[in-house]
């Protein structure tokens, strides 16, 4: 069963159409009607309304609008259609009673008994073809929604009936009306309504009564309803073959067409009509442009369009148009029923941003007409260039204004060259660049919040926000990139739906940004259109925006990225254009040094080798000094281990995996030793066959093995594999300080549920306490914090390396760290609640004031600060001030500098732990005086 309507058409009529009408509050005037309405009686009041004598109008009246007050629930559409269980329940129900209900009547010359039938229901569910005990509506459950979904239809029975009776009775066409509005929007289905002849009905009271605008409006509300349930959920599921012999089933097959139905029974001819007949009345030209928006029937615009339906959206528009949601609603009708209905909305909407240039709702919405249509390739009205420009400048502190006018301008400039070379003539790149200046303040706000990573509780690491003085050089700031439960996000996340959002918008922009292959593609369209502006002479604007910061940082980070590098160089290029101060500003940024990069790492590219020689001049220029720097850099040390960095390892093994565009996608261009945060290679590799390789190990050995600065890291581990090969390697380059920023690792696994296996199930190689026990993937961060305490402190000097002395020193590095946050492990290490699973509960019991935590023997603490200056903190406190103790630290030879933020920050944890940080500063400078 393949719905007509897309998730996105179900959506947008249910957040926007009245489903049903809300209750009258009248009281009516009947006492056992008043009774089953105080009583929410449902059956009883449609038991009254089929009972009633059909001469009594006014009783009748009071039964439909009883009706129509009793039936106000409205159905979860979306639920019903896309969820499970409850509602996937009742809909079969439904369908199956339709069904069944159809093919009794159209066999019985007379109607059947309503008594006959609830009792068929009531007693026998299985008589419609449910079997018990399937999908989630209990027994009792089933059997009292059957009992109400056939008693909707004996309800449209009634009130058709009564409408037939009268159709001269204004007010109770209109109640009616109403009563079939309630109910073909509770319903689910609405063919056996059809069949029932509603639809002639409400046409037959509308064509009687034209001059009734509430009765237009409610026959109308009835129609849309008709329409939306019979394209939201597709065609009835009726065995045909079943139809095509025996009884005459003519009526009940044009019923489960229900478009069609409807266009045969006339019901848009009166719409449109009824529109025509009442032009100031605002609430059925609503209703009536969701009716030509709701139906995607050829035939049905077919037909709209011999009635002239544009022609009266259009006078819509022009008598309306300060409705804002009258306006869409027209637009989206005029678009779809006019022969070149994208043309004429959209001409129509640069007429009404002219029309109306104060009014900053109508310019945003005007742009974002006209970028659907350039988005579209269509044809573009005269004056939309025009208009566009004009709003921007108009409203340039408006970022609603702003943010539509530069999508529009892009798509615009994306039509063609010559349209392109116009809007530069005209000056779209100024008012772009004012925009992009304007636009990133509204976000700025929130670069500097905090990120809740993908697990739950603090930050492993302190996040220092950049400068935000310069919008674009924050653009893409790598280092704040997490996984929050499920997508990437980032400190300055806003700046970058800002930026980005204008041209291709916000969801594409989260997509992209779930892989660093998303983010280099993003990379490459910023610098397309920074190309664009340049040719509008806007480059000392753009650089103060700090768009040579976004190239330069773009550039190296992911050097592997040949088509980003071409990019980047070209517009390095386009930047210094031909000002002297222009280049001079570039090249104290590093242009030449990552030009210089690009051009040695691509020699092969003829293309590349091209773009970098012009680009290479325009940055020299005339200048004699950076000519002499340029030749200089051509073989300066830092160019090599650019150059070999963004050679990467060959990854032969990796690359044959079928599996290598996952990674591929996730490596996103960046040579491996510069790939920092989180590395998520958490899939299901498989090998090829009869390879005899384990593909995790190779993914490990290849790719994870020279991610040295990575902070977070996701592997994949299979929970019923015994052998985690690929583990106990990882386990082994962790032990050897291959990480050195790595604070937690996460596993995948099939079952979802349990997360994966702590450290891959294979930390004994350690060296952990042997006295510790972790058996939750969630501990990884405390073996990781166990780990580096060895490396970075050593435990030569403890007074023994049990879980207790670990927990007890990683909760006090802690301690510290918040008081003053320098320290790498304390920063680094995951949650507090790692660390306490084994301290007592004495308040006084913080390593180093209980009696033996620190190290007395002196020639045990020299030994060791040889190798590590901070393991003086270990050390007793006489013994911190000794100055050959202090010596033999600060000429250690194994500090591992490499774990700490930086050797300053190293070094500053072991002033701290000494008891005279100037003799201790003293004797650095002097032992740096004496070995160079």
């Amino acid at each position: 069963q393949t719905p007509m309507w897309s998730d996105e058409q179900l959506q947008h009529f249910v957040a926007a159409t009245t489903l049903t009408l809300p209750s009258s509050l009248r009281q009516p005037e009947h006492v056992e009607l008043r009774r089953a309405l105080a009583d929410g009686d449902r059956l009883k009041v449609v038991e009254l309304l089929r009972g009633a004598a059909p001469e009594n109008a006014a009783f009748l009246r009071e039964c439909c609008t009883a009706v129509r007050d009793v039936y106000t629930a409205v159905p979860d559409l979306v639920a019903t259609r896309h969820g499970e269980g409850r509602w996937r329940s009742k809909l079969r129900i439904v369908e199956k009673v339709t069904v069944k209900v159809l093919k009794s009547v159209a066999e019985s010359p007379t109607e059947m008994s309503g008594c006959d039938l609830f009792s068929v229901a009531r007693w026998d569910p299985m008589a419609f073809g449910l079997p018990r005990g399937r999908g989630q509506l209990h027994p009792q459950e089933e059997e009292r929604f059957l009992v109400e979904t056939l008693n909707q239809s004996y309800a449209v029975g009634g009130v058709l009936r009564a409408m037939r009776a009268h159709l001269d009775d204004a007010a109770l066409q209109t109640e009616g009306c109403m009563a079939l509005w309630n109910l073909a929007g509770s319903m689910l289905r609405v063919e056996k309504m059809l069949y029932d002849g509603a639809a002639e009905a409400v046409v037959s009271a509308m064509k009687q009564h034209v001059d009734q605008e509430a009765l237009q409006y409610y026959g109308a509300g009835v129609i849309v309803m008709l329409v939306a349930k019979g394209c939201y959920a597709g065609r009835l599921r009726i065995d045909d073959r079943a139809l095509a012999y025996g009884q005459d089933y003519s009526k009940l097959k044009a019923a489960l067409e229900v478009p069609q139905y409807l266009l045969s029974a006339n019901c848009f001819d009166a719409v449109v009509a009824a529109v025509a007949q009442h032009p100031d009345s605002v609430r059925l030209e609503k209703i009536s442009c969701q009716m030509m928006i709701g139906c995607d029937s050829q035939d049905v615009i077919d037909r709209l369009r011999a009635l002239e339906a544009a022609a009266v959206l259009r006078r819509i528009l022009q008598q309306h148009g300060d409705d804002k949601e009258l306006r869409q609603l027209a637009m989206e009708a005029l678009e779809k029923v006019a022969v070149d209905g994208q043309l004429q909305a959209t001409a129509a909407a640069v007429s009404y941003m002219l029309a109306h240039a104060e009014d900053p709702v109508i310019q945003r919405w005007g742009c974002g007409a006209i970028r659907d249509q350039a988005s579209r390739g269509g044809e573009l009205p005269s004056g939309a260039c025009e208009a566009v420009l004009e709003a921007m400048g108009k409203h340039d502190r408006n970022s609603d204004v702003l943010g539509s006018g530069l999508k529009a301008l892009w798509f615009l400039c994306q039509s063609s060259e010559e349209l392109r070379t116009r809007l530069i003539d005209l000056g779209a790149a100024e008012k772009a660049v004012r925009a992009i200046q304007i636009l990133p303040h509204f976000a700025l706000r929130a670069v500097e919040r905090a990120v809740e990573p993908w697990w739950d509780g603090p930050l492993p690491v302190r996040i220092e926000a950049p400068g935000v003085a310069q919008p674009l050089s924050s653009f893409f700031w790598e280092e704040t990139i997490c996984r929050c439960r499920g997508s990437h996000v980032s400190c300055g996340c806003d700046v970058v739906y800002v930026l980005c959002d204008p041209f291709i918008g916000q969801e594409a922009t989260a997509r992209a940004l779930r892989s660093h292959g998303g983010r280099a593609e993003l990379q490459r369209f910023l610098f397309s259109v920074l190309s664009i502006l340049c040719r509008g002479r806007v480059q000392p604007q753009l650089m103060e925006l700090g768009a040579g910061d976004l190239v330069m940082y773009a550039m190296r980070a992911y050097g592997c990225d040949v088509a980003l590098q071409r990019q980047g160089v070209g517009l390095l290029g386009d930047l210094a254009g031909h000002s002297d101060k222009l280049a001079q500003e570039l090249w104290d940024l590093g242009a030449g040094e990552v030009a210089a990069v690009a051009a040695k790492a691509y020699a092969a590219d003829a293309e590349l080798q091209e773009i970098a020689s012009v680009a290479l001049a325009k940055l020299v220029g005339a200048s004699a000094v950076r000519k002499g720097q340029l030749r200089s850099l051509l073989e300066s040390a830092e160019v090599v281990e650019a150059v070999r960095q963004i050679a990467r390892p060959t990854l032969d093994k990796v690359k044959r995996l079928p599996n290598w565009p996952l990674i591929e996608k996730e490596l996103g261009g960046r040579p491996l030793e510069q790939i920092r945060g989180w590395l998520d290679l958490a899939y299901d590799f498989d090998a090829e066959e009869d390879s005899g390789m384990d593909p995790q190990c190779i993914v490990v050995q290849e790719v994870v093995a020279h991610c040295k600065n990575i902070s977070l890291l996701s592997l994949w581990d299979d929970d019923e594999s015994n052998d985690r090969a690929h583990g106990k390697m990882f386990c082994e380059m962790l032990l050897e300080g291959r990480f050195p920023k790595l604070v937690n690792i996460r596993s995948g696994t099939r079952d979802l549920r349990s997360g994966g296996y702590l450290i891959l199930g294979t930390y004994d190689c350690l060296g952990l306490p042997e006295d510790g026990y972790f058996d939750l993937v969630e501990e990884n961060a405390s073996v990781i914090a166990r780990v580096r305490i060895k490396i970075m402190y050593g435990t030569e000097l403890l007074p023994d390396w049990s879980e207790e002395t670990a927990s007890r020193v990683i909760e006090a590095i802690l301690s510290e760290a918040s008081d003053e946050p320098s320290s790498g492990v304390a920063e680094r290490d995951g949650s507090a609640e790692h660390v306490r699973r084994v301290r007592p509960s004495d308040e006084d019991d913080t390593f180093g004031n209980l009696p033996g935590d620190l190290c007395e023997d002196r020639e045990k603490v020299l030994a060791a600060v040889k190798k590590r200056a901070v393991a003086l903190r270990f050390a007793a406190h006489h013994l911190r001030g000794d100055r050959e103790v202090i010596l033999a630290a600060v000429e250690s030879t194994d500090n591992r500098v490499e774990f700490w933020d930086s050797e300053a920050a190293m070094w500053k944890e072991f002033e701290r732990s000494c008891l005279d940080r100037t003799v201790a500063k003293r004797m650095r400078r002097w032992c740096e005086w004496k070995h160079g």
